[in-house]
């Protein structure tokens, strides 16, 4: 589950689901805009390789989103809306 701060900072959950299902929920902090900026210099330098299994158009989103449920890659999937 991903959530952002964009309708606030309250959330209303039914715990239940959770106990259930064996969901689990994790908090983390993404960075700000200087830890971006030296994420971008380090994979601009080559000091950081991303793994990417894939560049698919945009339009195939779908498709991309079934290769993650099947846990058929080896790496990460880079969408491209321009292509």
């Amino acid at each position: 589950m991903t959530i952002g701060f964009v309708a606030g900072l309250e959330v209303t959950l039914n715990v239940r689901d959770f106990f259930f299902t064996q969901k689990q929920l994790r908090g983390s902090l993404m960075g700000d805009r200087r830890d971006l900026e030296w994420g971008l210099a380090q994979v601009q330098s080559g000091t950081i390789r991303p793994v990417l299994d894939r560049v698919l158009p945009l339009s195939e989103a779908a498709a991309a989103h079934q290769l993650l449920a099947a846990s058929a890659l080896r790496g990460n999937i880079f969408l491209d809306p321009w292509a």
